[in-house]
């Protein structure tokens, strides 16, 4: 509030509406975003801001994937990580660094999958690939 005069806009509008230095923006202030600081919810929140506002962001492929469980345990169904990854400590990280790469060329931004993974893993993976 004190920072951005009131207007989230204004986060936007400082760092370019560049996602890479948002991010790095809100990790510098931590403190002042404390629900939005995890790599988790910081790029699910960048995506509805893009989905549901006018905001326009160049570099949107920067917005990676949301790990949660379900698109963790998703990304295991489908072979990017192992079920031993998956349950691990890196398994975020590694997570979004293998859509990263598995999607670069692809038109496909990392938080695209997001929604279709949450819903296969939620369904309990009615649907078979």
């Amino acid at each position: 509030m004190d920072q951005l005069d009131g207007d989230l806009r204004n986060l936007f509008r400082q760092n370019g509406n560049s996602v890479r230095r948002i991010k790095q923006h809100m990790m510098q202030h931590k403190k002042s975003f404390p629900y939005l600081g995890g790599d988790k919810i910081m790029n699910y929140w960048l995506y509805v801001m893009e989905q549901y506002t006018d905001a326009d962001f160049p570099d949107r492929e920067c917005i990676t994937v949301a790990p949660d469980t379900h698109v963790l345990q998703s990304s295991a169904k489908l072979g990017i990580l192992t079920e031993e990854e998956a349950a691990g400590p890196k398994a975020r990280e590694l997570a979004a660094s293998r859509w990263e790469e598995l999607l670069q060329g692809s038109g496909l931004c990392p938080i695209d999958i997001h929604t279709p993974m949450w819903l296969w893993s939620r369904s309990k993976f009615a649907a078979q690939v």
